[in-house]
C-alpha cells in the first residue's frame, strides 16, 4: 500500500536526483535536510516498507540507498522533480515566466535548469543556465527563452541536444553532463529526464554487480585449485 507522500519524503528523495546510486545515513539526510533525527525516521520507514529505498549494513549504521530494483521508484523520482521544481519557481520569478513559456509553447522535450539557479545560489547578476533535451524544437524554443530573459535583464545561456546525445556524452562522462546531473532542475518533462539519468545509473550499477559476480566465479575457480587470489585483485574488486 502507498502511503501519502509527505514534503519530508519528497526531500528524502530529492536527495538522491544527482545520483541514484547514492548512499546516506539518517543523520546525514538529517544534517543535509536541516530536519531532525527524530522527524525523519517516520518517513524513511515508511519509504522502505513501500520499496523505495533500501537498507544497507555499515558498521552499526544503516546507509539507505534507493530500491533500483523497483521500476516504480521512477515515480517517485518525477515527482521528487516536480517538488524542486515548485520550490524553485516560489523563489525565483524570472524562473516562473521561463517554465510558463515552456509549458505554453507545445514543445515536448526536456529542459534542465543547472548553474547557480538550480543550486540555490543565485544572485541577481546570475545567468540562466538550460540544456534542452529536443534536437527538433529545441533551436528555436531556445530563441524565445532568451528573448524572454533579456525582458528581465538575464542573460538566458542555452543550447539544444537530442537525448540520446545527452545520454552519450553521461556515459563518457562529459564534465558538463554530469555537472547538470549533479544539480539540476527539470523545468519541463522531468519524465524523459529521469527516464535517461535511470538507464545510466542502472547500467553502473549492473556493471558493478556484474564485475563482483565475475570475481566470485574467479575466486571459486581459483579455490577449487587450491590457487589463491592475489591481494592487490581482491582489493580492486572488492571496492568497485
Amino acid at each position: 500500500m502507498v502511503e501519502k507522500l509527505t514534503d519530508l519524503k519528497l526531500k528524502i528523495l530529492s536527495l538522491y536526483r544527482g545520483n541514484y546510486l547514492a548512499a546516506y545515513h539518517v543523520r546525514e539526510m538529517a544534517r543535509l535536510l536541516g530536519a531532525s533525527h527524530a522527524a525523519l525516521l517516520p518517513h524513511i520507514n515508511s519509504l522502505e516498507k513501500e520499496g523505495v529505498i533500501v537498507a544497507g549494513k555499515s558498521g552499526k549504521s544503516k546507509p539507505f540507498t534507493l530500491n533500483m530494483e523497483n521500476i516504480s521508484v521512477k515515480d517517485y523520482l518525477i515527482m521528487a522533480e516536480e517538488y524542486e521544481k515548485l520550490a524553485l519557481l516560489e523563489r525565483a520569478p524570472v524562473i516562473k515566466k521561463l517554465s510558463e513559456k515552456l509549458s505554453g509553447s507545445g514543445a515536448s522535450g526536456a529542459a534542465i535548469l543547472f548553474g547557480s539557479y538550480a543550486k540555490g545560489s543565485f544572485t541577481d547578476e546570475s545567468d540562466i543556465d538550460i540544456e534542452y533535451l529536443d534536437d527538433i524544437l529545441g533551436v528555436k524554443l531556445i530563441n524565445k527563452l532568451k528573448e524572454i530573459g533579456s525582458i528581465y535583464g538575464k542573460k538566458v545561456s542555452a543550447r539544444a541536444a537530442a537525448p540520446d546525445e545527452f545520454e552519450k556524452s553521461l556515459r563518457k562522462m562529459d564534465a558538463l553532463a554530469i555537472e547538470i546531473v549533479h544539480g539540476h532542475v527539470v523545468l519541463q518533462n522531468a519524465d524523459l529526464f529521469v527516464s535517461i539519468l535511470w538507464r545510466y545509473f542502472n547500467g553502473i550499477r549492473q556493471a558493478v554487480v556484474y564485475k563482483k559476480e565475475e570475481w566470485n566465479q574467479a575466486v571459486r575457480a581459483k579455490r577449487g585449485h587450491g590457487e589463491s587470489i592475489p591481494k592487490k585483485s581482491r582489493q580492486r574488486i572488492e571496492h568497485a
